[in-house]
């Protein structure tokens, strides 16, 4: 049987530390980023992720780069990143080794404040927040610990969020309400969550203003 620990990648914009959150205090640089965003953790192997490019690790694990792709260990370890700007429509480009899970607290209780949140379910399918409601996404199987790109446009004039999958021009789901009331009115920070006693890794994290 499977870990039911996940990967959760959310979305927030306003006041917290762990996905994508109202004002925020800055990373660990005392600096926000700027959109258009690029990593592909080509640092030198093993180099902590906290203060490198505006990225901020929080909880009791670590963040570090492994052969040219970032490695987040600890179930409560969000690595994270913010941004200054005024941006209200985003999109977020990365490629990840999901883990699987389903009916785990830090899965299933995205942060206060977040817009988009998703993980993937034992059976491989995407489970993605629709306002609090998770929804289970139709598509493909995906297979543990193999890289998928996932790629979200988040829009807050709408407060609606669209999924695509592996690159398709085609949304895998579309008009997803963002998941807290409360979100903030821009894009102000990305983070992903660790997922156990599992690690984590993703690499080619890109955001911007276009589609990618």
């Amino acid at each position: 049987m499977r870990s039911a620990d996940s990967t959760l990648i959310r979305g927030v914009l306003s006041l917290l530390v762990a996905g994508l959150l109202v004002s925020i205090a800055g990373n660990a640089c005392g600096q926000s980023s700027t959109v258009p965003f690029g990593e592909t953790f080509t640092y030198v192997h093993g180099t902590t992720l906290d203060g490198s490019n505006g990225w901020s690790v929080a909880g009791s694990g670590t963040a570090v780069t492994d052969n040219n792709r970032g490695k987040i260990a600890g179930e409560d370890t969000v690595l994270a990143n913010t941004f200054g700007g005024s941006e209200t429509d985003v999109w977020t480009d990365l490629y990840i080794q999901p883990v699987f899970g389903e009916g785990h607290d830090s899965v299933t209780n995205p942060p206060a404040g977040s817009s988009f949140a998703f993980y993937v379910h034992t059976n491989g399918q995407v489970v993605a927040f629709n306002g609090t409601t998770e929804t289970q996404l139709v598509h493909a199987a995906l297979t543990e610990g193999e890289w998928v790109r996932f790629t979200v446009h988040s829009k807050y004039g709408t407060d609606e969020w669209d999924l695509y999958l592996e690159g398709s021009s085609q949304p895998l789901a579309t008009g997803l309400a963002f998941h807290s009331p409360s979100a903030p009115a821009t894009f102000t920070e990305f983070g992903v969550k660790g997922a156990g006693a599992s690690q984590v890794y993703l690499d080619h994290v890109g955001i911007t203003l276009t589609q990618p």
